[in-house]
């Protein structure tokens, strides 16, 4: 079983910081591990524990029986909390108060609490006594999309560690990434999952070739084909945001910056950059009112329809100036 810290991608510093800590005996008992979803947080929330847990060293082996529980999501030292839906609820609660309870074996136990933005307040107010002041040996490792999302009660027991999104380098060291999901991922690894799969892969092509016809074809057909790829409501927002990034585009090559997220449509994307800065501005507003619009379940294709008839009238009237 491999020592999880080595499957990181990224944030060696910090890595380097918190087994440090714990090298020196001085990690924190309750520790908020925030940034963006899709990062390594709970990777790195895994790692720990196996560092706590370590029979060999405190930087965790992970060839002893400890670290290889540990990895395998068995150990009786750690108990792993996540969201119940959309919440962690006050039953989740009490299962870490019984948890709490048990009598603990070994260097140390750890509670991962995943997402602890997300935990209501009265499940909240149930572990504050057990934030502020942890059983010994007893760690609470929490993560959060950001520290402010978690209550004032929790944030004020804990020390905060930042994460930042992974950078382009640490996102093509894991080979076979297009320089498009480079730009895409925005440094989250769950988004580069979702990108890589062939069937978004095929829609993202779609809605490309979509927008490389807006002033090219008539308005009404690329608003019947942009509502049969579509689909549903979570496939018309996707479709939105890469027409959004493909206006970004045409902004950096109106300013000749690098890099583009789209580059492999470099040619529609330098023709629309020839558009006036202030279409590609309102086009853009036009943009953030269509996806406003359809995740307030307007009807789709009749969006679809008063979005390119605008988008064709902002692209032809730029065009005769």
């Amino acid at each position: 079983m491999a020592r999880l810290f080595d499957q990181v991608i990224g944030h060696k510093k910090m890595v380097e910081q918190l087994l440090a800590a714990v090298d020196a005996g001085r990690l924190s008992h309750t520790l908020l591990l925030v940034g963006p979803s899709g990062i390594g947080k709970t990777m790195v929330a895994q790692g720990l524990a196996q560092a706590l847990v370590c029979e060999e060293t405190s930087q965790a082996c992970g060839r002893c029986p400890s670290c290889i529980r540990i990895g395998k999501g068995e150990s009786e030292a750690l108990l792993h909390v996540a969201p119940d839906g959309s919440q962690i609820k006050m039953d989740q609660a009490q299962e870490i108060l019984r948890f709490l309870n048990l009598q603990a074996w070994g260097k140390a136990r750890v509670i991962i609490i995943e997402d602890a933005h997300l935990l209501n307040v009265q499940a909240a107010n149930a572990l504050l006594k057990s934030l502020e002041e942890p059983p010994e040996k007893t760690f609470f490792i929490l993560t959060a999309l950001n520290a402010y999302g978690v209550l004032p009660t929790i944030r004020s027991r804990s020390q905060v560690s930042r994460f930042a999104p992974l950078d382009r380098e640490e996102v093509r060291s894991l080979g076979g990434v297009e320089d498009w999901m480079v730009e895409s991922c925005m440094g989250r690894l769950d988004v580069l999952a979702q990108l890589r799969e062939p069937e978004v892969m095929e829609r993202r092509q779609g809605a490309l070739r979509l927008w490389a016809g807006l002033g090219e074809k008539p308005p009404m057909e690329l608003a019947r084909n942009s509502h049969e790829q579509a689909g549903d409501k979570e496939s018309s927002v996707q479709l939105i945001q890469w027409w959004r990034q493909m206006l970004r585009d045409a902004r950096f090559c109106q300013d000749q910056l690098e890099p583009l997220i789209h580059s492999d449509f470099r040619q529609p994307i330098e023709r629309q950059s020839q558009l006036s800065a202030e279409t590609l501005h309102w086009l853009h507003q036009e943009l953030m009112e269509l996806e406003s619009g359809i995740r307030g379940n307007w009807d789709r294709q009749l969006a679809f329809e008063n979005f390119f008839l605008r988008a064709d009238e902002l692209v032809r009237s730029s065009e005769t100036r």
